[in-house]
């Protein structure tokens, strides 16, 4: 009875607090993303990066797209497009078809032949998360419209480029063209807005394909361009290795010396658990993507990472927009360090130049985020380093400055001894009584100052 009454009373007390420990992962997430801002010069180029934003309402940064991808029935090949979302219109080309999504998402084919085209309109489908398409989109109308053999080959000219021409900007205008006014459709005046996936599964006359229109979104940490370089260690390293390493790192025994510099990232000042790169810096004027997680989450920032490439294939953007550097960051308790043989025989893959770091007991460039992180404290460290420096500067400077006073000093009794010497064994010599210039001290002085 008693053992009830104490569970009964631990539930009553449980109730009394809710669970803040969003608060942690956040304020972690948000020092680093601060470093990173500050000491590399992190950020967003002025310029529309399509498949970037930011929300204001809660101030993260998101990758997103609407994704429309074809799937031939009989070849079973899946040909994925992605639009940002400030494209009002969602006309795609594929296989010498043009695939148009109306206002009521209906699905309009254009088919070309001769000196005629064929327009199909099939019903959308909205099947339920993870469901499968198993029904067929009905044809709500097919209309066969003759032009004439000029027309057909603007529109086919037309057409050639957009195979050629990769860049999505034009593709897009270009399309839009041949829909306005070549083909008479009326475009879209107002961005689509839909939450769930719409599917169409046709099976009519020679077509047989499922396409699929989706918005693709995914939370990003942090993204944008460098200012500064990064310098890593050189060479590749295994996950294996990464973790042997970290393992012997944060054991407390460890006494940590020179040979560690080979795993500790020279900017990061961090262990390295995975590099699948040689060079030995991520170059300046690189955008680079950043995901990070607070606690020592490695196969989760490393799906998220798998996740966020595998988005980017897909897209495409302007040259030198596209992160070409992919870098995970996680938290290591070394209280844990003997758990780490846990993760022996794990090893990531990744297609792009991915680098993955451990923070130790919250020490990131060589600072401790474990506290929320003021920028402007940030900010007055670097310029307080920077006052320190300059002070000795000052100091070498005053040094120098003494020591050539002495050194004068010292020329200036020579000289007086030499001058001496000379008017003893040669009267006839007519040398000036004047001492040289240095001989008065201030003149000294100021002559030592135009030295410094």
């Amino acid at each position: 009875m008693e053992q009830k009454d104490n569970k009964n009373k631990i539930d009553k007390e449980s109730s009394l607090y809710c669970d803040f420990g969003g608060f942690k992962g956040f304020s972690f997430q948000k020092n680093i993303d601060s470093i990173n801002k500050l000491y590399f010069g992190l950020g967003l180029t002025i310029s529309d990066i399509p498949y970037v934003f930011r929300d204001e309402s809660d101030g993260k940064y998101y990758l997103s797209a609407y994704c429309f991808s074809i799937k031939s029935s009989n070849e079973n090949i899946t040909k994925e497009i992605y639009y940002p979302e400030s494209f009002l219109n969602l006309v795609f080309y594929h296989n010498n078809l043009i695939f148009f999504v109306n206002t009521n998402n209906e699905l309009s084919i254009f088919k070309f032949d001769k000196n005629l085209y064929t327009n199909y309109r099939f019903t959308p489908i909205y099947p339920k998360k993870n469901q499968e398409v198993e029904e067929l989109s009905k044809l709500k109308g097919q209309k066969l419209v003759k032009i004439g053999d000029d027309k057909i080959k603007i529109i086919s000219d037309k057409l050639e480029k957009i195979g050629k021409d990769s860049n999505l900007k034009s593709t897009y205008e270009m399309l839009c063209d041949i829909l306005k006014n070549d083909l008479g459709e009326k475009l879209m005046e107002n961005s689509k807005q839909f939450k769930s996936k719409i599917a169409y599964s046709i099976k009519h006359e020679n077509m047989e394909f499922t396409c699929e229109l989706l918005k693709d979104s995914h939370e990003i940490d942090s993204i944008g361009h460098l200012r500064e370089p990064i310098n890593v260690m050189e060479g590749e390293v295994s996950f294996q290795t990464g973790i042997e390493y970290l393992k012997k790192y944060s054991d407390p025994k460890y006494k940590k010396g020179a040979e560690d510099k080979d795993y500790i990232a020279e900017d990061f000042k961090c262990p390295i658990l995975y590099k699948n790169f040689k060079d030995k810096i991520v170059p300046e004027n690189k955008a680079i993507l950043c995901e990070i997680k607070g606690g020592f989450a490695i196969r989760d920032v490393s799906n998220q990472i798998e996740k966020r490439i595998n988005f980017i294939k897909n897209c495409l953007f302007k040259k030198g927009e596209k992160p070409s550097y992919f870098i995970g960051i996680v938290n290591f308790a070394s209280e844990n360090f003997e758990k780490l043989s846990n993760y022996l025989g794990y090893e990531p893959k990744f297609e792009e130049n991915v680098l993955i770091i451990s923070i130790v007991d919250y020490q990131y460039h060589g600072l401790d985020i474990s506290y929320e992180i003021n920028n402007k404290y940030l900010l007055f460290k670097k310029i307080d380093k920077m006052e320190n420096k300059l002070d000795g500067i000052e100091k070498d400077m005053k040094n120098m400055k003494a020591e050539m006073t002495d050194n004068f000093n010292e020329i200036n009794k020579k000289l007086d001894i030499l001058l001496n010497q000379m008017k003893r064994f040669h009267p006839e010599l007519n040398i000036q009584e004047d001492k040289p210039k240095y001989s008065h001290e201030e003149e000294k002085n100021n002559d030592i100052n135009d030295l410094i």
